[in-house]
């Protein structure tokens, strides 16, 4: 349709100028006639003749003007209908012989910027658009958990275990028509932060050390790094919040915290707690958190003089954080049992590997 008005268009555009060529051509010729009066007296005195010559010399001069006046610099173009951008054997002869957006630059139909309104349909093609911008790049889209019976030979295959939403009996109980779900993180890229103060077990001074820090990150890349997951867990700074779980109202953080002071889990002498909130009825972890029960129990962060060594009790902690539960493989990270002076957990097992490639895709 936008073809055939710009075609109606240069048609009436083309009559009009003829039009007002023949009109100029006409105004020429009466004034030549009123303002000579020797031709006025010629012509009442000798009408025939001086007719006849005035009109023969009037019309030459006005069919020169009339040529010259209707040469069109922008002529009908009859492939109009079909010059768009990229079209061969196609010449435009300005902008209104072009498509929609486009503009005639030395005769070729080119992409122009198009306004803030203009509509212009999905394109992921990875070349640039008609306005000369590349593609956006995609949102990546989000881990979707894997069907019941896929988790379970995929546990049975690699000896990793996956936290469900429910189990069979106790506390956490299916419903009756309840499936467990896997619990785990749907967004790519999850943040984390690190408590300043840090532990007088493995610094002096009340602000934790750029070695600290940097052991707790690299307990973290131990995940994140692996070639074959889609995961990110990116450090977002220190912070002086150590308040856990999840606050529906408020502005939750996922973060690392020391407990010098007191271990507040009389029932569970443990070395690390890690307190994971997901909503049961799709698995999904909406917050996670992480203590080390440094009251209790000595920390170190070196390799020598290794007692309960940072890296190795938070690598098996981020794996909790993650939603991993313990792992059969006694050579796994996961493995439930964290001795004094073991640092093999700082890297992951096969075992720990094919289960987070398996739940967390590239």
């Amino acid at each position: 349709m936008p073809y055939l008005f710009d075609l109606a268009y240069v048609r009436i555009r083309f009559i009009g100028r003829r039009l007002y060529c023949l009109a100029y051509s006409t105004w020429l010729f009466v004034a030549v006639l009123l303002r000579s009066t020797k031709k006025r007296e010629l012509i009442v005195f000798n009408r025939c003749r001086a007719w006849t010559l005035v009109a023969a010399g009037l019309l030459a001069v006005a069919s020169l003007f009339f040529v010259a006046c209707t040469s069109d610099d922008d002529p009908v173009n009859s492939n109009q209908a079909e010059c768009t951008l990229g079209s061969e054997g196609c010449e435009c002869y300005g902008n209104d012989t072009c498509d929609e957006l486009l503009a005639c630059l030395e005769g070729s139909c080119v992409g122009i910027s198009p306004q803030p309104d203009a509509d212009f349909p999905e394109d992921t093609d990875g070349m640039p658009d008609t306005n000369g911008m590349p593609d956006a790049e995609p949102m990546p889209e989000p881990f979707e958990p894997p069907g019941l019976q896929e988790l379970e030979n995929a546990e049975q295959a690699y000896d990793f275990r996956q936290t469900r939403t429910c189990v069979s009996d106790g506390p956490t109980a299916c419903e009756p028509d309840e499936d467990p779900l896997p619990v785990m993180w749907f967004e790519r890229q999850i943040d984390y932060q690190i408590h300043q103060d840090g532990s007088a077990d493995l610094h002096s001074g009340e602000e934790i050390t750029d070695p600290v820090r940097d052991s707790v990150i690299a307990a973290f890349d131990a995940w994140a790094d692996q070639d074959c997951t889609g995961l990110d867990l990116t450090f977002d700074g220190l912070t002086d919040e150590d308040t856990v779980g999840y606050a529906p109202e408020g502005n939750n953080a996922n973060i690392v915290v020391w407990r010098d002071d007191s271990w507040p889990y009389g029932g569970f002498d443990g070395v690390a707690l890690s307190t994971v909130t997901f909503q049961r009825s799709t698995g999904e972890v909406l917050d996670a958190d992480i203590e080390l029960n440094t009251a209790d129990y000595d920390f170190s962060d070196s390799d020598t003089d290794v007692k309960m060594d940072l890296r190795n009790v938070l690598t098996r902690e981020v794996g909790h954080f993650l939603g991993f539960d313990n792992s059969p493989e006694p050579e796994a990270t996961m493995y439930d049992d964290l001795p004094e002076g073991e640092t093999k957990k700082r890297d992951l097992h096969t075992t720990d590997i094919e289960g987070l490639c398996f739940i967390y895709p590239e």
